[in-house]
Parts: structure tokens; sequence; C-alpha cells
């Protein structure tokens, strides 16, 4: 078995596999504790092992919660985890600094990949949105990032006197009856109008026929409003991680 975790922005996203098949996915929001021993009985009681992990294979673009991750995995289950890296993630890289690429994109960019074997344009879609153009022979060419849904609408509510706090849920309709409603649609449909625009420039760009696929936190709403993405993949990262720590095996 093999415990993978994507160190996020707000959250940690991890998943438990039994060979290709996530068996078990559980999410542990950083404000629920920021000691390493309550950390590890947390992910113990979430993944209730019934037999030994192989392994534990992480990734974080929060470079300050790292330490407490990797001391949690060695208090519960006795061991370190791989830290996936742009030195060890099997995808090439082509143009891009690799300094400055965070190892969330390449994983989901090579999961994305190894579903299709074909280009790919990943929308992963969480605090920040990154949209990824892998080319036809699984190279990470590079893309864009923008703040995502959740991030605009906390700005909005701490940039303004009389706008709520709202999220994307229930909107349906652009001409919005309420102003609760009329933020709700102008995220959805603002963003979903947003990864269309981005999808149509770098499809042009890279003169192929991508399949786009979304995944993160809020890609199903912005997938049911917008007309390129075909396929939402839960966990891109989570299987990046897995493809990660079976390849450095290999080794």
């Amino acid at each position: 078995m093999l415990l993978a975790i994507d160190i996020g922005n707000s959250s940690a996203d991890c998943g438990v596999f039994r060979g290709t098949r996530r068996t078990h996915r559980f999410r542990i929001e950083h404000g629920e504790t920021s000691k390493a021993g309550t950390l590890a009985r947390l992910i113990r009681s979430e993944t209730n092992p019934t037999s030994p992990f192989d392994g534990a294979c992480m990734s974080s673009v929060a470079p300050e919660r790292d330490g407490e991750y990797i001391a949690a995995v060695r208090q519960a289950f006795g061991m370190r985890p791989l830290v996936a890296t742009c030195a060890n993630i099997p995808i090439k890289v082509r143009g891009y600094d690799l300094e400055q690429i965070g190892a969330d994109r390449l994983l989901a960019a090579l999961a994305a990949y190894e579903r299709y074997r074909a280009p790919v344009i990943v929308v992963d879609a969480g605090t920040a949105i990154t949209i990824d153009y892998v080319n036809g022979r699984g190279e990470f060419c590079g893309g864009v990032i923008f703040p995502g849904a959740s991030a605009s609408a906390r700005l909005l509510e701490r940039s303004t006197a009389l706008l709520p706090r709202v999220d994307m849920s229930g909107a349906s309709r652009t001409i919005a009856k309420n102003t609760a409603e009329a933020i709700r649609s102008g995220l959805r449909y603002g963003y979903a109008g947003a990864v269309d625009g981005i999808v149509e420039r770098m499809t042009r760009e890279s003169r192929a026929q991508p399949t786009v696929v979304a995944t993160g936190g809020e890609a199903r709403l912005i997938s049911r409003a917008s007309s390129s993405i075909v396929r939402t993949h839960d966990g891109l990262v989570l299987e990046g991680l897995r493809i990660t720590w079976e390849s450095s095996k290999a080794r």
C-alpha cells in the first residue's frame, strides 16, 4: 500500500493506493493541527491500515508545512516519505525553468498524460488555477496560473463593504436576481469563460488537438459551465504521486 499526500495552500489531500487503485481519500485542513504528533494520530486514524504501508510519497506548495508532515508520517508508520520534486517526477520538461515549477503541476500533467498518451491540457482548479499543456511526446511545455474562484471570493469580500462572501455552488443563470446569486454566477461562468478562452489560445499555439481535462476542488463546478473541458478526474496529483513513487522503486 502507498500513502500519497498532496500539501496545498489551505489543506492536504491524501490518498491510499493498493497497486494502481485508490481505495481511500481524505483531506486535512491546515487549521486542524500544527503538531506532528497530533497529525500522525489523525493520519493513522484516517487510513486505519489493515496491512503495512510499502511507502509514502508527498508533494507540497506550502514548504512551511513539509517538516510536520514528514515527521508525522515517520511517527505514524516508521518511514520517511519520498518528497516529489522536479528532479524525481518522471516527466520531461520542455523550455521551462525547473526552479519555478510547482511539483503539483508536474504531477497532474504526468498523471493526465499517462491516462491519454496524447496531447493534453490540464486544468487544476484549486486556491490557484493552473492550466498546463503536455505535448504528444509527454513533455510538460508550460501554461498559466491565476487566482482560483475561492481566492477571488475572499478578496471581493475583504475589499468591499456590502458584498457577501459566497461560493460557486447554486449558480444556474447569468441574469441573476440577487447579489449573492450574481456573485456566484460571476465566479462560475466567469471562470469557465476564462478557462475556455485560455484553452482556445493554447490549442492554437500548440497546433495540436489536445484533450482538455480538469482536476482539483473546484473542477466539477467549472467544468459543468465550460465548453472545452471534456473530462474531470478527481485526484490527478495523487495519481501522479503514485506514478512517481513506483518510478523511484524501479530505478
